[in-house]
């Protein structure tokens, strides 16, 4: 449980970042 939490939060965290860096690239 602790794992899957775990890997939850790093997918979300690195989509949050992916999504962050396009939009820094469109500016």
């Amino acid at each position: 449980m602790g794992l899957l939490s775990f890997d939850d939060f790093v997918r979300e965290g690195l989509i949050e970042y992916l999504d962050v860096n396009e939009e820094n690239n469109a500016l």
